[in-house]
């Protein structure tokens, strides 16, 4: 469950399964009727039951929760949506869960903030993407990827910073509505932009893929989980070790 916001708000909140219990929907908002303040959210598509809420003040501001929450609270600019004014992002994180079943989440946490994008196996090879955003930052080169769920998803692009080459601009953009099976170059709203060290970045991704490489060695953890890119990851840590955003720490 998301823990409480800090300061005078409260957060109540709901667990909701979805896709015959493939996964579950998380969502928190505020609890003050009126300011509508949303601390932790679910992007992507509205398949399964919509989420209801303990509190009837939270229930007033739900008309939908996934048509409310189109766009997060200014937290998630770093300053504005011009790239060229962008601050230097150092507390951002980046988790990848490759689950069980074909279901799979990329997870964003910032300030006590969370967005996660619901990632389908039927469409997208997740592992596998993530590596080539991982790659394309150690290479400093641009690229964009989608992430589908069924339907909606994410789209997430990567450019170098011609200023500042140790660092990169990463923007996500959210797909919405009935689009399935989308590719890289489909539109969306702008969720999340900031600028990011490319050497932060491209570790905390590497270590995501690591830990669940390490994971898999264990029969139980495989269960429900399988085609994860082992070879490639490893090939992709000796580059990275080699390359001036090196050396790897992941072993």
């Amino acid at each position: 469950m998301p823990r409480k916001g800090g300061g005078k708000q409260s957060f109540a909140a709901s667990k909701t399964n979805d896709r015959n219990g493939a996964g579950n929907r998380l969502a928190a908002c505020g609890s003050e009727a009126g300011k509508q303040t949303f601390n932790f959210r679910y992007c992507g598509s509205a398949a399964g039951p919509e989420p209801t809420f303990a509190s009837s003040a939270v229930n007033a501001c739900n008309e939908s929760i996934f048509t409310k929450m189109v766009r997060p609270t200014q937290t998630w600019y770093s300053t504005v949506m011009n790239t060229l004014e962008l601050q230097l992002d150092d507390v951002t994180q980046f988790f990848c869960d490759v689950g069980q079943h074909g279901w799979s989440d990329l997870i964003v946490a910032h300030k006590g903030d969370l967005l996660i994008f619901r990632v389908s196996q039927v469409i997208t090879d997740f592992p596998s993407e993530v590596l080539k955003i991982a790659r394309a930052i150690i290479e400093n080169s641009p690229i964009r990827a989608a992430l589908c769920d069924e339907p909606g998803g994410a789209v997430i692009a990567v450019e170098p910073d011609k200023k500042q080459p140790h660092t990169s601009i990463l923007s996500i953009y959210e797909i919405n509505g009935e689009i399935a099976g989308f590719d890289e170059t489909e539109e969306g709203n702008l969720v999340l932009s900031l600028r990011i060290r490319r050497q932060r970045l491209a570790g905390m991704l590497l270590a995501e893929l690591w830990k669940t490489h390490v994971c898999l060695k264990h029969t139980s953890y495989q269960n429900g989980r399988s085609g994860f890119p082992h070879k490639e990851l490893k090939e992709l840590n000796n580059i990275w070790n080699e390359s001036d955003l090196g050396p790897s720490f992941v072993k």
